[in-house]
């Protein structure tokens, strides 16, 4: 086989991280947020974001530049290629302070869950996204085009839009009675916010139910006991998740309760929530 270039091979795999023999992807990630808490010790906070938003920009362009360079020896999409997981670490890392650790490896930790979920559509975009950017040297505004009117139509992009901005606006509602009861619990009732989170997410739940079910999916045949006990079945699921989630962030990273049940409810929302109700309650 011959030698792959060496400054096209530095840059793609991450300093030479992509080698690393198990999650090669893991140790690019792992590299670049030792990369920026490093940084973070030697740069006041304002010249830290525009260092990362810097990085960021310029990792992308010249990352594009040696993976086209690497594709005639290692073929699309090899493992060892980690600039995106890098730039993907980075892109979190803008809004965290500096020097914190406890968000540093928050960011660390849910880019990665993300990155190997691929939650919401995100596995089946990737897929097609390979053949759509083709090597890198198409025009970016054609293969676009070209994706969306052969992966979807108008109409079904019209009412997958409309449903999911629905989703999202009822899941809003429920999140701030959600809200409401937990802290109105944990605050005024002295209740701990454990109970209070359990709670609260019953309460917001039971909206999110009917809404959904009059409104965002508008459901007209199925039974509403069907309905009630998969929903009951999802919604259990996402309240023991939210609560243990928001135990285990806060406990763990001793960051306060509302910042820990804002990132659970996030994930618990977009991994969970929205692809169950979609596809097994409604």
């Amino acid at each position: 086989m011959n030698r792959t270039p060496l400054i096209p091979t530095i840059i793609a795999t991450g300093l030479g991280s992509g080698f690393a023999p198990k999650a090669p992807g893991t140790a690019g990630a792992i590299l670049a947020t030792i990369m920026w808490f490093a940084a973070s010790y030697l740069l006041e906070p304002t010249t830290l974001v525009c260092t990362t938003l810097a990085t960021i920009v310029i990792a992308t362009i010249i990352g594009t530049w040696a993976t086209n360079k690497l594709m005639p020896y290692w073929g699309e999409d090899p493992s060892k290629v980690v600039i995106d997981e890098m730039i993907g670490v980075w892109i979190p890392l803008l809004v965290s302070p500096a020097i914190s650790v406890e968000y540093a490896l928050l960011s660390l930790f849910l880019f990665r869950f993300f990155d190997i979920l691929k939650p919401l559509g995100i596995r089946a975009l990737d897929k097609k996204t390979r053949s759509f950017l083709g090597d890198g040297r198409r025009h970016f505004g054609w293969n676009l085009q070209s994706f969306y009117c052969s992966y979807y139509t108008m109409d079904n992009i019209k009412r997958s839009v409309s449903q999911f901005i629905k989703a999202q606006v009822s899941a809003s509602g429920a999140s701030v009675v959600d809200f409401l009861v937990t802290i109105f619990l944990t605050e005024v009732i002295q209740l701990w916010y454990v109970y209070s989170t359990f709670i609260g997410a019953c309460s917001g739940g039971i909206c999110n139910c009917v809404t959904n079910y009059k409104w965002v999916f508008k459901v007209k045949d199925k039974k509403k006991k069907d309905i009630a006990w998969r929903y009951t079945l999802v919604w259990g699921t996402s309240i023991a998740l939210n609560t243990m989630g928001t135990a285990f962030i806060k406990e763990s990273f001793d960051i306060n309760y509302l910042y820990s049940k804002i990132i659970t409810a996030i994930c618990v929302a977009v991994c969970w929530n929205y692809q169950m109700q979609r596809k097994f309650v409604f």
